[in-house]
């Protein structure tokens, strides 16, 4: 029965987003006419809400990208967006992951101005801010166990935060996202003449954003890798020594 239901559940989210004709007849067959609306156009009712759900919750996810191209522009995007995606997720939680690579297919088609090269980026912070949101809680840092390890002479590996996020780009993104989301209105940005890292994590419950210096960065990113503090130790481009107690999680979500 649980199988079944998950057969029904699938074909109906196929329809809603427009798969494959065959299949979508198949699915409006199996519906019972229980009123006068037909059953293409119930599921048809359905796919709007659903559709409208959905581009309300891509401006939620990117304040900053709406603010920047304006209201009816970004739900312009969002609409043909949604409207071409087969596989999103049904759970507006996780939804929307793959904005930005909308955005960059409307820059390579030159669908949207040069100018606004740089939002590819800035939809990847954004979502990276919301995807720390609704990650899931982190263990606090046992140093207790930490200490035995080593005495042990056990090889250590770290694991990073489930919120984390890490973007690196040209382009002064903590800038532009402070500028378009905070109240205190729009200051100047200046051009970076280096690369800007961006580190996304959750403090409690509040999602946050901070630029670091490339050896955090690099620390981080060698972390996601699975070295072992080792093999940070040894490497070249990080001093695991210097920033290691900045970077463990001693406090509860």
């Amino acid at each position: 029965m649980l199988d079944l239901l998950q057969q029904y559940e699938s074909e109906f989210a196929a329809a809603l987003s427009g798969g494959a004709a065959e299949q979508h007849r198949e699915f409006l067959s199996k519906i019972k006419k229980k009123s006068r609306i037909s059953p293409q156009l119930a599921v048809e009712i359905y796919r709007n809400n659903t559709r409208g759900a959905r581009v309300a919750a891509l401006e939620q996810i990117y304040p900053a990208c709406a603010r920047i191209v304006g209201s009816s522009v970004f739900r312009a995007i969002a609409r043909e967006f949604v409207a071409n995606d087969k596989q999103g997720s049904a759970d507006l939680n996780t939804y929307g992951g793959a904005f930005h690579r909308h955005l960059q297919h409307l820059l390579s088609g030159e669908r949207l101005p040069e100018e606004f090269v740089y939002l590819t980026d800035l939809a990847r912070v954004e979502y990276s801010l919301h995807q720390a949101y609704y990650a899931d809680d982190d263990p606090m840092f046992d140093f207790n166990d930490f200490e035995q390890t080593i005495n042990d002479g056990i090889d250590i590996s770290f694991h990073t935060s489930h919120s984390l996020g890490l973007i690196d780009s040209g382009y002064p993104l903590y800038q532009i996202w402070m500028n378009n989301t905070s109240q205190q209105g729009s200051s100047r940005v200046n051009a970076l003449s280096e690369t800007q890292y961006l580190v996304v994590y959750r403090d409690r419950f509040k999602p946050c954003i901070d630029a670091v210096d490339h050896c955090t960065y690099r620390s981080l990113a060698a972390i996601t890798e699975a070295c072992s503090l080792q093999q940070l130790v040894e490497r070249n481009d990080c001093d695991i020594t210097r920033i290691l107690t900045c970077l463990l999680y001693t406090s509860p979500s």
